[in-house]
């Protein structure tokens, strides 16, 4: 999720700085009130469209009037920083922190992105200890070599000192070194952890489905961040997880919890309107959340969106305006696959909301499959594959099914191998076992 280009500001002219300060006054008083959406007008708003939703080049989307803005709520914390309030200058850095765990989320203005630097410092001369820890990290970042000896201590430390927050980064998804650190720091409430130990519960033979559950529970009860992650990382062989009570929990623990860190000005709203949409809200409701979440430039609320009209949820279908969607979301992944890349090559391979294009089906295809199970992905990347010209020999696409099909995880690549070898039509679908 991380990329280095995440923090890179959009410059707001002075008469929008103004506005988001204003809203953000006039929106709450953080001490009292936790600001919550204005009720809808209608029960079914107007459907979003690129015009409601995307800006031009030197434009701003519209603003939701219910929410604080990042900018606004960093501009606050930054003051109450600089007036010697450690825990504001704390607060700050966990609104940047949590921008670089969001999907691609750009919130921050470039004036605001300079000021990164001097708020961890002042938080640190002032003894918060996330402050510290915030600077500190830099050496971990110029390290040559990751999770090597060196690399894991220096974790661990970040971890220790920091917390939840500032660990997120580097143990989403990282290998586990010492497992007796991670489990007991799991169950001393770390919840990046928690995660960890979902991430690798088969590799150190877990009681795999009991565990990862419970671990991916403790995870999003730890620390609100880890429970998209989580939930994703948790057995997603299961087709029928979805459904599952420790899923619907965290989806609506993510609701309750990211909605309202949403309308304080986190970047959060992509995550609320992904669980509202899997919990089969109020689609008006998701829709709020998502275009809020497109402020930010929130890949997850895009896909939120793109969903939405490909699905014809709360509006008529669209399949043109998702496909527009599914472009600005292409690091998002569900079950082992970047899922817009997915979608966008399912629309290309048959022609559907635009032009019918096997090359850019190909491609999608090639960016969003699994590479781990028969997914219509795989499927679909195979099957183009075998039809490009100049034909691949057998040789080239066997090399291909197998590089992208783990028969540890999916007892249906023996089957696809066996397509490809028998040169047989690939279909669209290969039924579970």
């Amino acid at each position: 999720m991380m990329r280095d280009d995440r923090l890179d500001g959009r410059r707001w002219s002075a008469k929008w700085a103004l506005l988001a300060a204003f809203v953000g006054i006039v929106c709450c008083n953080r001490e009292n009130v936790t600001p919550q959406p204005e009720a809808a007008v209608s029960s079914v708003p107007a459907p979003i469209t690129s015009a409601s939703t995307s800006a031009s080049a030197g434009s701003q989307p519209r603003r939701a009037p219910w929410r604080t803005s990042p900018n606004a709520r960093f501009e606050e914390l930054g003051k109450q920083c600089d007036d010697g309030a450690a825990t504001g200058c704390e607060a700050a850095l966990v609104l940047v922190l949590e921008a670089e765990h969001a999907y691609g989320a750009k919130p921050f203005a470039e004036p605001n992105v300079e000021r990164i630097p001097t708020i961890a410092k002042r938080g640190c001369d002032l003894g918060n200890k996330l402050a510290c820890a915030f600077i500190k990290r830099a050496e971990v970042d110029k390290l040559p070599v990751r999770h090597d000896k060196r690399w894991h201590e220096m974790v661990r430390a970040l971890c220790d000192t920091g917390g939840d927050p500032l660990c997120f980064s580097y143990r989403n998804g990282a290998p586990i070194d010492r497992i007796k650190w991670t489990w007991k720091a799991c169950e001393q409430g770390i919840g990046t952890e928690c995660l960890a130990l979902v991430t690798n519960a088969r590799d150190y033979d877990l009681e795999a489905d009991a565990d990862q559950k419970r671990f991916a529970q403790k995870a999003c009860d730890a620390y609100i961040q880890t429970c998209y992650d989580a939930i994703e990382r948790l057995l997603p062989e299961h087709p029928e997880r979805t459904a599952w009570p420790e899923v619907r929990a965290m989806h609506e623990r993510s609701a309750t919890e990211q909605s309202k860190r949403c309308a304080e000005g986190q970047p959060t709203c992509g995550f609320a309107a992904y669980a509202m949409l899997e919990l089969g809200r109020d689609y008006a409701e998701i829709r709020r959340y998502a275009e809020a979440g497109l402020e930010d430039r929130d890949e997850l609320a895009a896909y939120v969106v793109g969903r939405l009209a490909e699905e014809a949820l709360g509006q008529p279908a669209d399949l043109a305006m998702a496909a527009k969607f599914y472009e600005k979301c292409g690091w998002v992944v569900r079950d082992w696959e970047k899922v817009c890349h997915a979608r966008l090559s399912e629309l290309y391979e048959k022609g559907k909301g635009v032009p019918k294009d096997t090359n850019l089906a190909f491609k999608h295809a090639l960016l969003g499959r699994s590479r781990i199970r028969v997914t219509p992905t795989t499927l679909r990347y195979i099957r183009l594959f075998r039809e490009k010209s100049p034909p691949p020999s057998k040789e080239e696409l066997m090399k291909a099914v197998k590089s992208d099909c783990n028969e540890n995880a999916d007892p249906r690549c023996p089957t696809l191998w066996k397509l490809v070898e028998e040169g047989k039509p690939i279909p669209e679908a290969l039924p579970e076992r």
